[in-house]
């Protein structure tokens, strides 16, 4: 079964990882932050893996016991069926901030029977009905849409597997309760402008604006003092990175013309 969990994730890793990065990034950032908490959670003995490790597998080599679990960052459940569900019904403990994955698989050249809508996706509330093939990839949050499969017929159910990738929207609510988050990645330093001789203290600075603002905050410069810094200055005194910087400026503190 494990092996199964990785060959899982290499598949959804190289194949759709990066198509719902194509259609919805944010999204997809929310669903490694997702893995990357349980894999805290395992770190900080919030989360009882009943004693699997890493050396579980021995075919292939994992960092860490939450790699099993990982299912190319998507998710980190996985249901395995055949067939279909055929009743309308939601998926009430599916993380509903994220989206189940739907990996449709199937025998090349022995697909089932699609007469009539046969192994369609319903989703009523959204008048659609998704056809779906063998390699099909599906995207939708089960827990905000009712939704059903058209019944194959019974030959065929056989020639359908659908893995269903999902994160345990109970599991999230733990992990919320004990208050397991993420560090922050530290941001990048962004000048406010480029490197300059400061005219009142006659020093060059990396970045003249952030100097200006820090040390002269409360001083006014005039247009020929800024002139060859490439900075922008309003009629007021103070001085801007942009046009766009002086305009926001003056939209916010008054109407001075220059």
């Amino acid at each position: 079964m494990l092996g199964l969990c990785l060959a899982i994730d290499a598949v959804v890793k190289e194949k759709v990882q990066s198509g719902l990065d194509r259609v919805d990034r944010k999204t997809r950032r929310a669903h490694k932050a997702s893995c990357d908490r349980f894999k805290s959670a395992v770190n900080q003995g919030k989360l009882d893996l009943r004693g699997l490790s890493p050396s579980d597998f021995q075919d292939v080599q994992v960092d860490h016991v939450a790699d099993f679990f990982r299912f190319g960052e998507l998710a980190t459940c996985a249901a395995i069926t055949q067939g279909q569900s055929e009743k309308l019904h939601m998926d009430n403990h599916d993380d509903r901030s994220l989206y189940t994955t739907l990996l449709v698989l199937g025998r090349e050249n022995l697909d089932w029977d699609h007469t009539d809508g046969r192994g369609d996706l319903l989703l009523p509330t959204l008048g659609l009905a998704l056809p779906v093939f063998p390699g099909d990839v599906v995207f939708f949050q089960p827990g905000l849409l009712p939704h059903r499969v058209v019944a194959l017929k019974p030959e065929d159910a056989k020639k359908r597997v659908v893995i269903t990738m999902f994160t345990c929207e109970p599991t999230t609510d733990y992990l919320d309760m004990q208050g397991i988050t993420l560090p922050r990645a530290p941001r990048s330093w962004t000048p406010r402008s480029g490197q300059d001789t400061c005219p009142r203290c006659n020093k060059t600075y990396k970045d003249l604006l952030d100097h200006i603002k820090k040390k002269h905050g409360e001083d006014r410069f005039t247009a020929e003092e800024m002139a060859d810094t490439g900075l922008w200055v309003c009629s007021c005194g103070k001085v801007a990175a942009s046009e766009r910087g002086l305009s926001y400026h003056r939209n916010r503190y008054h109407s001075h013309q220059v």
